[in-house]
């Protein structure tokens, strides 16, 4: 029998790490499947926040412990709740998905138990999809539902994928919107586009701005078909945009 109730996940953190935990909050949060728990967001005024603390991580189904060179090197409150979780830990079954040791940076965690865990590195591509499946297998387990998140098509644009033989190097989506649509016609995307966090990296990299990378370009008609190349149209747009630094973020 499926359980009707969300997966508790609690947030365990330096203080000195909430902007990244903050945001961590916020995208679990946004798994309808997922009940995130984190002291600011949930403490309330007047409570101990040591009891309230201990008795979210005890009843939590899985404890992501969030580390950083900062979090490891510290002694304190945070280390406390590693310790707890670690205990709670025991008394789970073997194999369960309990505690995700999830790094922040490239850090060494200092506690032997959690380096015989695999960690979740959240400074690489893909990491939150891989930390959301591990939560996936933890709610399976406890048979919880995880398809709440996924709404219904409703009048969902139309879309199709084209084949193959249709287009010479890579494969895209048309979708036509319809009544959707500012413009009255469809339009074509890439079926596997690049995240935001990827294409960031790639505007922070030292070769962003390498010629070889913003040449020749392949171009395609309003029917996905290959009709030449951009040539160097690319790389005149790029130095035109870099006239003005602001527009793209840059490592410091």
């Amino acid at each position: 029998m499926t359980n009707t109730r969300r997966l508790k996940v609690f947030l365990c953190h330096a203080s000195q790490d909430k902007p990244a935990v903050r945001e961590l909050y916020k995208r679990l949060a946004a798994e309808k499947w997922i009940d995130p728990w984190l002291d600011e967001e949930d403490l309330l005024p007047g409570q101990d926040f040591d009891l309230e603390i201990y008795k979210a991580a005890r009843n939590s189904d899985s404890i992501i412990i969030c580390l950083s060179k900062v979090s490891v090197a510290k002694e304190g409150y945070v280390n406390k709740e590693i310790r707890r979780a670690l205990d709670v830990a025991d008394e789970k079954s073997e194999g369960a998905i309990y505690i995700i040791p999830l790094r922040l940076d490239d850090c060494t965690p200092s506690f032997e138990r959690l380096k015989q865990l695999h960690f979740a590195d959240y400074f690489t591509p893909n990491a939150h999809e891989r930390l959301i499946k591990s939560l996936r297998l933890r709610a399976d387990a406890l048979k919880i539902a995880t398809s709440e998140n996924e709404a219904a098509p409703v009048d969902q644009p139309k879309v199709s994928i084209a084949k193959d033989d249709d287009l010479d190097l890579y494969r895209f989506i048309k979708i036509d919107l319809g009544s959707h649509a500012p413009v009255p016609y469809p339009y074509w995307i890439a079926k596997y586009p690049v995240t935001n966090r990827q294409y960031e990296r790639f505007l922070k990299a030292d070769d962003f701005a390498k010629e070889e990378y913003w040449l020749d370009f392949e171009k395609f008609d309003e029917n996905g078909k290959s009709i030449g190349l951009w040539k160097d149209d690319g790389l005149k747009w790029l130095q035109e945009q870099l006239k003005d630094y602001t527009y793209f973020p840059r490592s410091q």
